[in-house]
């Protein structure tokens, strides 16, 4: 074996003892934070199988290559915005076709105020846009909720808020928020 060989056998096992580490102690470490899921705490959603990530954004959209673009992503909408859109990326060959959604919409009172019917795209992006034109957000500020179903089962649930600027809950960030949920339940 010569020295070139023995450098990059030397280069490629440490290599491996660096994932391996990683592997070991990044979950050790991760676990520890706040807001980390804890052995036997339930699981937030999405809890399904088909989910890899969602949020609620301004609006949301796929190109050519199937990446996926979020427009505006946020928890926090002012009472002028014209449109909210839930949106949720499928795992990879999770789902075969566009699969059936199904959205609720509820204001803060917890009425149901819209219920849509939509399918996913073709690659893995679903969307739902709940358009507020004739919903008063004014009127209705607070915690408003949307949840997604396919074939009758929720697979997903995603709280956002309506404030006008300086009238919203005193909370720094979405982490913050999502934080004291967890903790009130």
């Amino acid at each position: 074996m010569n020295a070139e060989n023995r450098a990059a056998s030397g280069n490629f096992s440490s290599f491996i003892f660096i994932i391996i580490l990683v592997s070991i102690f990044c979950p050790l470490v991760f676990a520890q934070l706040p807001g980390a899921i804890q052995p036997g705490a339930p699981v937030p959603l999405p809890q399904s199988d088909f989910l890899l990530r969602s949020g609620v954004a301004y609006d949301a959209s796929e190109d050519l290559l199937g990446l996926i673009h979020i427009q505006e992503p946020k928890s926090f909408f002012k009472p002028d915005t014209d449109q909210m859109t839930w949106w949720g990326e499928f795992k990879p060959f999770k789902t075969w076709g566009r699969p059936d959604l199904v959205a609720e919409w509820y204001d803060p009172e917890g009425r149901l105020i819209n219920t849509q019917q939509f399918k996913g795209t073709i690659c893995r992006l679903a969307k739902a846009t709940l358009k507020t034109a004739n919903l008063n957000l004014e009127q209705n500020q607070g915690r408003w909720r949307v949840d997604i179903y396919m074939k009758g089962e929720k697979i997903d649930s995603k709280n956002f808020y309506v404030f006008s600027p300086g009238s919203g809950p005193p909370v720094q960030s979405q982490a913050a928020i999502t934080v004291q949920a967890s903790q009130a339940r």
